[in-house]
Formats: C-alpha cells, structure tokens, sequence
C-alpha cells in the first residue's frame, strides 16, 4: 500500500471519528460513516454531505500556490541581488542637460548671416550686382591701391565725377554714381573730400579720401605762377605742348589744384546740354596751357561730343599718353578746332 492509499485510509477514519463526535454532541445529528448525514430539529432537516478529499483539485491548487511563491521569492532574490551587487558595477552617466531650444535659435540666427553674406567667400563667388545697394554699415578705409586725384561735386550728385588712379592697371577711372570702375567696384556717394563705393568682393562700403596735403593745398591755393615753356604756335589752329610740362601739371600731387584752376559748367543751347563752358581760368594753369580763355566752351574732344564731367575728365586725364589732341571750342559763337602736339 502506497503512500496515497494509507493517506485516504487515515482520512476516512478521521472523518468517521468526527462525525461521531458530533453526533455525541448533538442528538438531532445521525453519523452515518460513508455516507450522507442530515441535522434534524423540530421544524426542518438540513442536509449534511459527507466529508471526502478530492486530490486531483488538491494537487492543481498546489501547483498553483507554488508558481505564486516562486515568483514572489524571485521577485525579492532580484533586489536583494541588486543590492548586494550594486557597489561593483560603475555609476551610471548624468543624462544631459536640456538647452534651451529658443536661446540656441537666436545664437544660430547669428551666425547664419555670414553663410548668407558669403563673407568669407566660401563658395568662391561673386555677389550679384543688385546686392550692392543691399549693404549698409558704415564705410571703412579700403586698401585697394587706388588714388583719388580729383574730384567734380555738382549739386545734382548723379553728375558729380571722381577721378581714381588705379596702380594695380596703371589706368585712371572718371567715375560717376552708381557707375562701376576697377575690379568690380560700384560708386555710390561722391562727397567734397572723398568718395564711397561698394567692394562686393569684400561684401561692404569703402571710401578712398583726397590726400591730406591736396585738400589744404586745394582750401589755401594761390594762382598759379605763368608757365615758362607754355604753349608754342605750329600753324592756325595747330599748337606744341612741352611733354614734361604737362607730366608736371597732371602729376597725382597737383591734379587736384586742376580742378581749382578753372570753373566749368555745363551748358546748354536750346534746352539740351551742349558741352561745358569754363571761366575764371587761372594764368599758368593747364587751361591757359591749352590756350582756353574765359567763356570758351569745350563742345568735343577727338571728334567726341562733350556732354558730362567724365569726358571733361577723360580728356585731361587722357593727355598723359596722348600725342595728339583735337578739342572743339565754342568761342563768342565761332566753333574752331584746336589740334596739339604733345613732345
């Protein structure tokens, strides 16, 4: 006999002896070892099932049990393993700090503005033209080699001429407003002692100033002293120019006093511009060089009509290589062509 069959055999025993008891107990109770017992009383009958143990539900609600148990001890052996474990394993990295997502916008904001201006010239591009009149700021001293030799300042500053010595091209520009001149240089305001212009390459405004010693000497000039070689008669209407005498006069250092020497205006007949007529001309000046008197009006140069300053400029400028010169002169309404020889 197994182990099972003695545990049944105990328990029916137990159950017959419990019955018993009760019945001793109370009177009203009939044990009956097997089988179904009833409690009577004076009124009703209660029924009373017999005792039997049903080990087929006794082992599942076991199996039950231990699964809930082995779960809750797992459950408890896992902190306490942490806990005994913890002190060996490294401390875990601070997580980062959150930035401020606006305060980082605004900073890149910032510097946004040099991919957007190309200041470094990154791309190895050139701004477009219309992006000139787009830069502001205040201009900085260029050092570009140019020399401002002159300057004409109108009232209409669109008429205004600067005359820039360009040393990188060995060439003299006669520039206007929003002309462009050298590399890539766009002019932008012409003052009485400087000039503005747009670097694109540089992306910013840049102004280039008369040399210190041709503004005083322009402000506190004296005439001019007559020139001693002057201008020598070969024939009606034909002259010789001594070539260091105009080197001398249209030398950087005195190509300002030029525009002192005499006042040209433009003028006009019948409502259109008709040259520029020029007076108070200075004895030994390089007006009174070219044999001008006051009142002449300078109508064309080489067969070019003179309209603005910039051709006024070009032809002075232009005697520094020129051998020969042909100006067309309106003298008290005669019009007479003068030509020089420059030796």
């Amino acid at each position: 006999m197994n182990l099972k069959d003695q545990f049944a055999k105990w328990s029916e025993k137990l159950r017959a002896l419990f019955q018993s008891a009760r019945a001793a107990k109370r009177p009203g109770i009939m044990a009956m070892p097997g089988r179904m017992a009833t409690v009577r009383s004076g009124k009703f009958t209660v029924p009373a099932f017999k005792f039997k143990l049903d080990w087929e539900k006794l082992l599942r609600k076991t199996f039950i049990y231990n699964c809930a148990a082995l779960v809750i001890s797992a459950y408890f052996l896992a902190d306490f393993l942490v806990l005994a474990l913890n002190p060996y394993f490294p401390a875990a990295a601070p997580l980062p700090r959150r930035t401020n997502l606006r305060q980082e916008a605004n900073t890149m904001s910032r510097y946004n503005l040099i991919l957007t201006r190309n200041l470094f010239n990154e791309r190895g591009l050139i701004p477009n033209a219309d992006m000139g009149d787009s830069i502001d700021g205040p201009p900085v001293k260029t050092n570009l080699p140019l020399t401002l030799l002159g300057l004409i300042v109108l009232k209409d500053g669109r008429k205004s001429v600067a005359s820039i010595d360009d040393k990188s091209g060995n060439q003299v520009w006669a520039v206007r407003e929003k002309e462009i001149f050298g590399s890539d240089l766009t002019m932008q305001t012409i003052e009485d002692t400087r000039v503005v212009f747009i670097n694109r390459a540089e992306g910013r405004r840049e102004f280039l100033e008369l040399p210190q010693d041709q503004i005083l000497t322009t402000r506190r000039a004296a005439p001019a002293k007559p020139s001693k070689g002057g201008i020598v008669a070969a024939g009606e209407g034909r002259f010789q120019i001594d070539r260091k005498e105009v080197d001398t006069m249209l030398a950087p250092e005195n190509f300002n006093k030029i525009l002192t020497q005499a006042r040209c205006v433009p003028n006009f007949e019948g409502g259109r511009p008709s040259g520029y007529r020029c007076f108070q001309i200075e004895p030994g000046s390089i007006y009174d060089l070219l044999g001008m008197k006051d009142n002449d009006v300078i109508c064309g140069i080489n067969g070019q009509p003179v309209n603005d300053p910039a051709a006024a400029f070009n032809m002075l400028t232009g005697l520094k290589q020129a051998r020969n010169i042909e100006l067309c002169i309106n003298r008290g309404g005669k019009v007479q062509n003068m030509q020089y020889d420059i030796n």
